[in-house]
């Protein structure tokens, strides 16, 4: 049985304790709402109530930015959401046309699923320099990415990678 430890605080003083009181007497207490309690099995019916299908068999999931292929499953989807993939190559799309970026992930993706199962480093930009915030170059980036049969998911990519102006990109062997 693993003991306790119990720290000694030391005592305060009467000054102190007024000192306390006094600066906390402006204090309002917050009001909490009470924690909802959900089953394992409504959270999971919860979260794939936005998923929506597509085309080619994936599922999306536009509130995370999530696409992933059935099959995949949850724990490789968690590692990917993590960053736990090593990144085998990584572009950037910044300053392309649509037409453009469309070709060129194309080629990218192409050339690097040659040889194995590999995470790419995909980086679109939020949009935050285009009127109204709105990236075409993203949008026709993800929907490049869902058409290709070699993706079996992709996901926002971690702050120090990028966010959500990167994807990681998780691709299968072209001979599958």
């Amino acid at each position: 049985m693993a003991k306790i430890r119990k720290t000694h605080l030391p005592k305060l003083t009467a000054d102190e304790v007024k000192l306390f009181r006094e600066s906390m007497s402006q204090v309002a207490r917050l009001e909490f709402e009470e924690k909802e309690t959900r089953s394992p099995t409504a959270r999971s019916k919860r979260s794939s109530k936005n998923a929506q299908p597509v085309a080619p068999g994936g599922i999306i999931d536009p509130d995370r930015e999530l696409f992933y292929r059935p099959g995949i499953s949850r724990r490789t989807l968690n590692d990917l959401r993590k960053g736990r993939f090593p990144r085998a190559a990584a572009i950037d799309l910044h300053g392309l046309t649509s037409v453009q970026t469309s070709r060129t992930l194309q080629r990218f993706v192409s050339d690097a699923c040659q040889t194995w199962d590999q995470c790419l480093l995909v980086i679109t930009g939020r949009g935050s320099h285009s009127p109204d915030g709105y990236s075409p170059i993203r949008q026709v980036a993800l929907e490049t990415l869902r058409e290709l049969s070699v993706v079996q998911a992709y996901c926002c990519a971690r702050p120090n990678e990028g966010g959500s102006g990167a994807f990681y990109v998780l691709t299968r062997r072209l001979d599958r």
